[in-house]
């Protein structure tokens, strides 16, 4: 319970700290623009930028829902503040270790971070491990419907999805994945729904048509990693060289960590496929430049690499 308490008081105090700063951007991508527009029926009209119809609506629509009863900033507020206190709550759940808790509840920064801002990744961490808890306790069904609402917020999260799909089919449950499939096709669905009914027939697959992050295109994401390296440094660009680095050794070090557990419970073989599969989509096809947001793209996994620094597993939880 303290834990909780005080990861709620530091993401209120970073909060009020960036509204404080009027250099402050609260959100990465307009997506209380994207709610703006919903709720006004302006978008896909010229008020609307284009640029932003590639977002994934689940953040936007959760904004409105919310906006019902709050001003539109304080809902956005509030989604990132609780999905992050929330997902802590989760990872408790899901691990019973009080050191794994603590751990998540105030690191990485970027973890940290972007729970006090606008944006999709403390919503997209709940609902997968939300998901996650409910393949755990044998709820299959109800994680594919999670995991599904998670992927309408996050493309990452397909990564989870395929995770656990594959450790069922390796355990030969097959029922198993079936069920988690069954839940999760009918959320997938709905986003081609939403978009024939906002974009019209000719943007039912406007998100997957515009994935780039910015207006500077796709590149492999392993080779931008390489070229951004020694461009941050010839541009003295250092804080980003070293914030870069230090996310990637910390992410590696983590699937090290997840791979040499890896037989102490089906909690850390599923952790370890999960990040496996994030990086792998991550340094494919990326937005160019990517050290600069290497570590937020990743955040869905950050309790992956938490579970790998502080958790030794629990073998009663294989089956």
């Amino acid at each position: 319970g303290i834990v909780l308490v005080l990861a709620l008081l530091l993401r209120i105090f970073i909060f009020n700290t960036h509204l404080a700063d009027p250099n402050f951007s609260i959100q990465q991508d307009d997506y209380l623009g994207y709610a703006y527009a919903l709720r006004d029926g302006s978008i896909g009209t010229n008020i609307f930028s284009p640029h932003e119809m590639r977002l994934f609506p689940g953040l936007p629509i959760a904004i409105v829902i919310l906006s019902t009863f709050l001003n539109p900033v304080t809902s956005s507020a509030l989604i990132s503040i609780f999905s992050s206190i929330f997902a802590i709550y989760l990872i408790f759940l899901l691990t019973k270790s009080l050191k794994t808790t603590a751990f998540f509840a105030f690191f990485p920064p970027i973890w940290v971070m972007q729970g006090t801002k606008i944006s999709t990744e403390p919503l997209t961490t709940a609902f997968l491990l939300l998901g996650f808890y409910f393949y755990l306790k044998k709820k299959p069904f109800w994680s594919g419907i999670i995991l599904g609402l998670s992927f309408n917020v996050r493309i990452i999260s397909f990564c989870l999805l395929a995770a656990i799909i594959g450790f069922s089919l390796v355990r030969k449950r097959f029922n198993e994945a079936k069920r988690l499939i069954l839940g999760f096709i009918p959320i997938f669905l709905g986003l081609f729904i939403y978009n024939y009914f906002i974009f019209g027939e000719s943007g039912i697959f406007k998100q997957f048509v515009n994935l780039s992050g910015n207006y500077n295109g796709l590149k492999i994401g392993l080779f931008q990693i390489i070229d951004d390296l020694p461009r941050t440094l010839a541009w003295h660009q250092y804080r980003i060289f070293a914030s870069g680095s230090f996310y990637i050794i910390f992410i590696a070090l983590g699937l090290y960590l997840l791979y040499k557990k890896r037989h102490n419970s089906r909690l850390i073989k599923i952790c370890l496929l999960w990040s496996v599969f994030s990086v792998v989509f991550v340094l494919s096809l990326s937005p160019t430049p990517l050290l600069e947001d290497f570590a937020r793209y990743l955040t869905p996994i950050m309790p992956a690499i938490a579970i790998a620094f502080t958790y030794k597993g629990d073998k009663k939880d294989e089956r």
